[in-house]
């Protein structure tokens, strides 16, 4: 966590509109990124089910308790997500 606090980026209040503009163009890429690695979380849970799929057609019984660790990536990354989208709106209104 002490590296957290390093790693803030601190902008004065009269940040010339070109700054502003890098900073949005910074969360859009870093929303894109979220966006991202959700759909590889997604894809990751479609093979598992396909998997699984195969496996009870073998009549094999496979207990996973991966799923729930992945619906709680998606979570997160989903709440991000809105954050970020709500930091872009707000600088495009300053």
């Amino acid at each position: 966590m002490p590296q957290a606090a390093s790693n803030r980026v601190i902008v004065p209040r009269d940040v010339p509109h070109e700054a502003g503009d890098c900073l949005i163009t910074e969360l859009q890429s870093l929303s894109e990124r979220v966006h991202a690695v959700t759909r590889a979380i997604d894809t990751a849970i479609a093979l598992e089910r396909t998997a699984s799929s195969a496996e009870a057609a073998a009549d094999v019984v496979v207990l996973d308790d991966v799923m729930p660790r992945y619906l709680r990536a998606i979570s997160a990354l989903q709440a991000c997500s809105v954050h970020l989208d709500d930091a872009v709106q707000f600088l495009r209104k300053c």
